[in-house]
């Protein structure tokens, strides 16, 4: 039996369920997706991301299985939807609860191999722009990103832990065919997990490229700076040693010894700006 309660719904129950306190610590504590195992029960919580917004989530939903029903508490249009996905598969009336737990969790990542491969080619496409040095925005995207990646990883990571504990099989309600497809759903979760591993790889390349390019573009800036300064300090000595005035100064009184001086600049300059073309330094 399947039976789909609001928490209001659960909090009034007049009936308490064995196990009571573990169902409310798991519907009040539904921060992530856990399971833990019972004496014939199995209890525990998942919290689905939105695969639209990774930064938010599309519901949580608290679960207590016996050998004989489902307890499903939680947002009650959600948890039909994903009923419903579950009968387009196979028909709920003839699955044992903890077979539906499972046909669940499956349903939760049965598309998301696909999305990863889109979310890494819409990445990609936007390669140019987390590399561009003159974006503003790199560190608000990068981080974004990087959150992203996070969340979907420790969801991974959860769902792993929760198949794995099913196939401890400590309180004995695991049979041997759902214990071959628990492993297979492990093994699906755990190819996920390593994909979202890559994907944040990809993610540390790109900002390695982004800060490469900030220092070529801050060495490009210092080589223009290096140049104009290393041009400029004859033409700061010559003008410093004349603004000395000494009496005896050659040129001081020369009609045309600033004339002379404008033309032993400008030779200085022409003579730097030849030997930097030849040194290639610009």
């Amino acid at each position: 039996m399947v039976i789909v309660q609001t928490q209001a719904e659960f909090k009034k129950t007049l009936d308490p369920l064995p196990h009571h306190i573990r169902i409310k610590s798991a519907i009040e504590n539904t921060g992530n997706c856990k399971l833990e195992l019972l004496k014939e029960a199995v209890v525990g919580s998942f919290l689905i991301p939105d695969k639209k917004n990774l930064m938010h989530y599309r519901f949580d939903v608290a679960f207590y299985v016996t050998a004989q029903d489902i307890y499903l508490i939680g947002d009650k249009k959600e948890i039909g939807k994903i009923l419903s996905d579950v009968a387009k598969i196979t028909s709920i009336e003839s699955l044992p609860p903890l077979y539906l737990l499972f046909e669940m969790m499956e349903i939760f990542i049965k598309d998301d191999s696909a999305f990863l491969q889109r979310y890494e080619e819409k990445l990609e496409n936007e390669e140019a722009k987390f590399v561009d040095p003159k974006n503003n925005h790199y560190n608000e995207m990068f981080l974004k990103v990087r959150k992203e990646l996070m969340r979907l990883q420790s969801y991974y990571q959860q769902l792993i832990d929760m198949s794995e504990t099913l196939i401890e099989n400590d309180n004995q309600m695991v049979d041997e065919t759902l214990e071959k497809l628990l492993n297979t759903f492990s093994k699906r979760a755990d190819r996920l997990f390593d994909h979202t591993h890559r994907i944040k790889e990809y993610m540390i390349q790109i900002s390695e490229l982004h800060q490469n390019q900030l220092d070529i573009r801050q060495n490009a800036i210092m080589k223009v700076l290096t140049v104009v300064t290393t041009i400029f300090m004859p033409l700061t000595l010559i003008t410093g040693w004349y603004g000395m005035n000494f009496q005896n100064m050659p040129e001081l009184q020369s009609d045309y010894g600033y004339l002379v001086v404008i033309l032993v600049s400008i030779v200085v300059i022409a003579l730097e700006v030849w030997i930097f073309k030849i040194k290639d330094w610009f």
